[in-house]
């Protein structure tokens, strides 16, 4: 198994099923295309109750069982027909990076090889046989001038800009296992993040540029994109699950009862007096994810103001944390472009989540 690199020319899309893997819920999405679009035929979902701990170590045998489960929900295949699968991951499953690999050149009058650049690309992936990792070219420079490709020119160094995609060969495997005994046609993996990051519909005319925020469970990444290619990511310790750890604390319960009150609260089972506390705990939890957020997304570029195309994509519907990010003053207080416009990414077309949407745009 290996990750995928994203459709960027068209052409036909055949019928797959995505399988969305966060630490909170699996989501599956049968889907079919008419005229280059995803058409979501069928949806599952399957909540993963206790499949990541607190110290963010996965337990791979649950999520595997929450992915039999889940695929069982979508209906049957034709007779002989064996469906094609990918798997998607989210913050807290695989892992997403961007670096800046150096060299400086002994001999700059020498032309710059293609294998000069795949050493650069290599130099970290030492997953020691533990991980399956890919690397994707994002950037060039050449003596501090930013070029497409360094192929065949001179110069005494050379810096690429590298987004890299891994997971666990434990996780790949077991998952995989599942979808084959399934009967589905395991494809690959793409990452939700790099997906996000390279998604064109967050680049308008005249925008090239964008900050990426992608709101999981326990984390939130930031993704810096200049000319539609990855140019830093950061991490907040901090997603929507602070929402969870805030009712935890008001009602003195674990994370699964803390849970099973927030679905209740969704589904507008609660009394008014319980329902009020835990709007209020909204507000408190869209503070605390700013401030989480803020000064991640400062630390991005040193050097240059941020770009003003700011999207938030996240996991989980969150009404009144949407309502903390749309608010201006954290914004006000960045290194960014005048006139900044944040939008929210939503699910739309029957997708459980944007990040389905932004998959199966992404094939």
């Amino acid at each position: 198994m290996e990750f995928l690199s994203h459709n960027t020319e068209g052409g036909e899309r055949k019928p797959v099923v995505i399988v969305g893997v966060y630490t909170d819920k699996i989501t599956v999405s049968s889907i079919r295309y008419e005229h280059g679009e995803p058409i979501v035929i069928a949806v599952a979902v399957e909540q993963q109750e206790g499949a990541c701990a607190d110290n963010g170590i996965l337990d791979v045998d649950r999520i595997a069982l929450n992915c039999r489960k889940a695929l069982a929900a979508l209906p049957p295949a034709a007779e002989g027909v064996v469906q094609d699968l990918i798997f998607a991951l989210g913050g807290g499953v695989g892992v997403f990076s961007f670096t800046q690999e150096k060299s400086i050149r002994e001999t700059k009058e020498k032309k710059i090889s293609t294998e000069e650049i795949t050493a650069l690309m290599s130099a970290r992936e030492k997953g020691e046989g533990k991980e399956m990792i890919r690397s994707f070219t994002e950037s060039f420079l050449v003596d501090g001038f930013a070029v497409e490709s360094p192929v065949a020119l001179h110069g005494g160094e050379l810096v690429v800009g590298i987004a890299r995609v891994s997971c666990g060969n434990v996780l790949a495997s077991g998952l995989s296992s599942v979808a084959n005994a399934a009967g589905f046609s395991v494809k690959g993996f793409l990452d939700m993040r790099y997906a996000a990051a390279k998604y064109k519909n967050l680049f308008e005319e005249g925008r090239d540029s964008a900050i990426v925020l992608c709101v999981f469970e326990h984390e939130t990444h930031a993704v810096l994109t200049r000319n539609h290619a990855v140019a830093g990511v950061g991490v907040a310790p901090i997603g929507y699950g602070i929402m969870n750890t805030i009712v935890e604390k008001i009602f003195s319960v674990g994370r699964e009862e803390a849970k099973g009150i927030m679905r209740a609260f969704a589904n507008k089972e609660l009394d008014e007096t319980i329902g009020g506390r835990i709007q209020d705990a909204y507000g408190d939890a869209g503070k605390e994810l700013i401030a989480g957020v803020t000064q991640t997304v400062a630390q991005l570029d040193s050097t240059r103001l941020l770009p003003g195309n700011i999207w938030v994509v996240s996991s989980e519907n969150m009404p009144k944390i949407d309502e903390a990010f749309r608010a201006s003053a954290w914004l006000a207080s960045l290194p960014i472009e005048r006139n900044a416009i944040l939008r929210m990414v939503n699910a739309e077309n029957g997708f459980l989540t944007p990040f389905d949407h932004i998959i199966a745009q992404s094939l």
